[in-house]
């Protein structure tokens, strides 16, 4: 027989011991789901208006592909180009920023460089301007502007031209 039939559903302690298994159920599937929305709102634009998250460390920022993991730079013509280090450190701050605008100061902490470096101001021109020339704007329409946030920070966005 079945245990359905044996089971004497008159008993209160039965009826209660489903119900607090059902809640357990309840409270632990919305703990997983909680904690799965949390994990997406705390990866900062995986996708926007021009950054497009296309997988796990890959992403299309207007007519480039930037892939994270490899380093490289796809462009609409299917040439690759190999980021050097600082650009891609560079590169891959500006794609998880917060409106894609990096302050001076978050440049320098980015690259690794000491605040004491008496050619900072130099080292963060030449750092822009490299990672400038590789991303072309002429082929990738991705342009890398000074600029103020809205905290007045001295810095640079990164924007897509239309």
């Amino acid at each position: 027989p079945s245990p359905w039939l044996c089971t004497d559903w008159g008993e209160c302690e039965i009826i209660v011991n489903l119900v607090v298994v059902i809640l357990c159920l309840c409270i632990l599937a919305f703990f997983v789901l909680r904690s799965r929305t949390r994990d997406d709102k705390n990866e900062t634009n995986s996708s926007d208006d021009f950054v497009i998250r296309i997988s796990e460390r890959r992403y299309q920022i207007s007519g480039v592909l930037f892939d994270e993991e490899a380093g490289t730079l796809t462009f609409g013509d299917q040439s690759e180009v190999k980021c050097p280090m600082q650009s891609y450190k560079l590169l891959s701050a500006f794609v998880h920023a917060e409106n894609h605008f990096l302050s001076n100061n978050r440049i320098v902490e980015v690259c690794g460089w000491s605040l004491e470096n008496i050619n900072i101001n130099q080292n963060r021109r030449v750092t822009v301007s490299l990672l400038r020339k590789l991303l072309d704007a002429e082929k990738s329409h991705v342009k890398i502007e000074s600029g103020q946030n809205e905290q007045k920070e001295q810095g640079f966005y990164m924007l897509v031209e239309k």
